[in-house]
């Protein structure tokens, strides 16, 4: 109680908020009062506000962003070659992916062991300890996607009836409800 009242008296002293009473608990245990967050002025950002901005325009198609953005983006690539490297292999791992070309996937898996930064480097060797699965991922057109969504459409029935049901009455929800 004591730290309390010297802590409220600092902050008076202060000038940052108004000496209030400590406010307690239902069980008498004291509830701590957090300083007002502080807001910034109207029209100043801070100097990381662009990253998300620029991470768009770096995973976007080159041929869908604006000239404007072109302009923005070259003069940081061009300072960043790391970042224009990370830009090159990205774009094309997802034309792999996206065009189901499996078999190319060993010429990008050499050159982001050799050239590219850490980040990509370590995506690259975690792909090696699967490597016939992640080849077959990205040739094969065949998915479990429909399976995954049965599982998570069980698990939802299960989670909605927990404490309610016992398994018999489960297989009965799983099984009454269609897919």
């Amino acid at each position: 109680m004591e730290h309390a009242r010297q802590c409220g008296e600092v902050e008076a002293a202060r000038g940052d908020l108004p000496a209030l009473p400590p406010r307690q608990s239902r069980r008498g245990h004291q509830v701590h009062r957090d300083p007002p967050r502080r807001h910034r002025r109207p029209g100043t950002t801070p100097a990381d506000s662009q990253s998300p901005r620029i991470t768009t325009w770096i995973m976007r198609r080159p041929d869908t962003l604006t000239d404007g953005q072109h302009d923005q983006l070259n003069p940081i690539l061009d300072a960043c070659p790391d970042l224009a490297t990370a830009r090159d292999l990205a774009h094309e791992f997802s034309a792999i992916a996206r065009e189901r070309r499996g078999h190319d996937l060993t010429g990008w898996m050499t050159r982001a062991l050799d050239q590219g930064p850490s980040p990509i480097q370590g995506f690259a060797s975690f792909l090696q300890n699967d490597w016939a699965a992640v080849v077959n991922g990205l040739t094969l057109r065949w998915s479990s996607g429909a399976v995954e969504s049965q599982v998570t459409r069980i698990k939802l029935i299960k989670r909605r009836s927990y404490g309610r049901a016992s398994f018999s009455r489960l297989r009965t929800l799983v099984l009454a409800q269609p897919p």
